[in-house]
């Protein structure tokens, strides 16, 4: 190894990086190099570049269609029935993942559907990339989505709606206003409050009546009445003394880390095992109260939990539970992508499982060389600056002999890596084509 060697100038050189108003890939006809360096679907996407990856085989597009239409078409015997359920099967590569990712961005855009079946709905849609070890972590995953701040506003509001209209809670309260018995229901901020300003949150409210106590006796012992108060409205709105203390521990940590609500997004908060059904219940009506009509859940990676992370006694009980949560709940969609394999051995366990999750099935295979085509004019589409459907810089012939090497054979996420390495040696050499001449001589693996 020669002295120049030995640093970073010897790997990377000026004239391989895209400096300030030099872009290395314009022989190539593109802005940048569209493929994924990894060819695994980027999570973190803009919706803008998922929209343009739309599946290239027509009976999976089909299918994802049927699954759409059915979840957002209104169920006019009984609108509150939503549920809709689908799988989507493919070996590790086929592209489960940006599928998922695909039918989470065309649900974020169905405001903008021409049917006014459609744009009037406003979906949630959560997707979760680690179904847990158990429900309760699964459950814990959409619960983080939903996030701390939502699930606080939701729960205050509640709670104090049942104090202002409940006579009882006020006169428990009034005892601890220093001044007039009724000043504190009265209009004035200052003194009342239940005013508007002083309900924002759990923190104000009860500074609007500690500001009126100045003995520490009396603190302590309106902390007690103000918590059991709390408690019990949680109670009579969620019917559960388990959840109410649960939550009375999230609406009233205002600073630092709420242990709680890390329990509650780790699902390790073990009394809450079996309650993850009324959880859910709760978790629909936050998401209503933020103006969405329906509420989706994609879970990806399904595998994770059957292909030897559980053991068999766990792995029953996480899918009879799933299956319990299923029945019991209508309000939402669901759609789980897994291998082949996986979906397998889950119908040999729970065979009324597969049957409640398998509305729609859409099997990813192999890419013949017609949607190998398809899928890399849809990423060099992304990099061009017109739109021509073209696969250039890569010739037909090239794309054929790489979908068919045996490295690669047909799985998309070896053609994606394949077709990054591929422009990136192509920008370095400054060459404009990429044909099987240059596939043969540069491609690496």
């Amino acid at each position: 190894m020669t002295d120049n060697a030995k640093n970073i100038d010897s790997i990377l050189s000026y004239s391989q990086i895209l400096e300030t108003g030099i872009n290395r890939y314009e022989k190539l006809g593109l802005n940048f190099n569209p493929f994924p360096r990894s060819g695994t679907a980027n999570l973190n996407s803009n919706d803008s570049y998922t929209a343009n990856l739309i599946p290239v085989n027509n009976e999976t597009l089909s299918k994802v269609s049927d699954y759409i239409k059915r979840a957002l078409v209104p169920n006019i015997p009984n609108p509150d029935d939503k549920l809709i359920t689908g799988v989507i099967t493919g070996n590790y590569g086929m592209g489960k993942t940006q599928l998922m990712l695909y039918i989470k961005t065309l649900l974020s855009q169905a405001y903008t559907s021409k049917n006014p079946l459609i744009n009037s709905t406003r979906p949630y849609v959560v997707y979760i990339d680690n179904p847990g070890v158990s429900i309760s972590e699964l459950i814990g995953s959409i619960i983080r989505n939903i996030g701390e701040e939502n699930f606080k506003k939701f729960l205050w509001k509640n709670i104090i709606l049942r104090i202002e209209k409940v006579d009882s809670y006020k006169d428990r309260l009034k005892r601890f206003d220093r001044g007039s018995s009724m000043s504190m229901f009265n209009d004035d901020r200052n003194i009342d409050p239940f005013h508007e300003s002083n309900k924002v949150n759990y923190k104000m409210f009860i500074d609007a009546f500690i500001s009126k106590i100045n003995i520490i006796r009396d603190r302590k012992s309106f902390e007690s009445e103000i918590k059991k108060i709390i408690i019990e409205t949680l109670h009579l709105e969620f019917k559960d003394a388990v959840l109410a203390e649960y939550f009375y521990d999230i609406v009233s940590t205002d600073l630092g880390v709420n242990v709680t609500w890390e329990a509650f997004i780790s699902g390790s908060g073990k009394h809450l095992e079996g309650k993850e059904s009324e959880i859910i219940k709760i978790i629909f009506k936050i998401v209503k109260e933020q103006g969405s009509t329906h509420f989706f859940v994609l879970v990806d990676e399904f595998e994770d939990i059957s292909q030897g992370r559980l053991p068999k006694s766990k792995l029953d009980n996480y899918l009879y539970n799933l299956r319990i949560l299923v029945d019991d709940n209508r309000e939402w969609c669901l759609l789980f992508a897994m291998v082949p394999d996986a979906l397998r051995q889950i119908k040999k366990i729970s065979p009324p499982l597969v049957q409640r999750i398998t509305a729609i099935t859409i099997e990813l295979n192999k890419l013949s060389n017609e949607d190998a085509f398809s899928v890399i004019s849809n990423y060099l589409n992304l990099a061009k600056s017109t739109t021509d459907g073209t696969v250039n810089p890569f010739t037909k012939k090239g794309i054929e002999y790489l979908n068919q090497r045996e490295e690669v054979d047909g799985t998309p996420r070896t053609i994606l890596q394949s077709c990054f390495g591929l422009i990136e040696d192509a920008a370095d050499k400054a060459v404009s084509e990429i044909d099987e001449k240059f596939i043969e001589k540069y491609l690496l693996f």
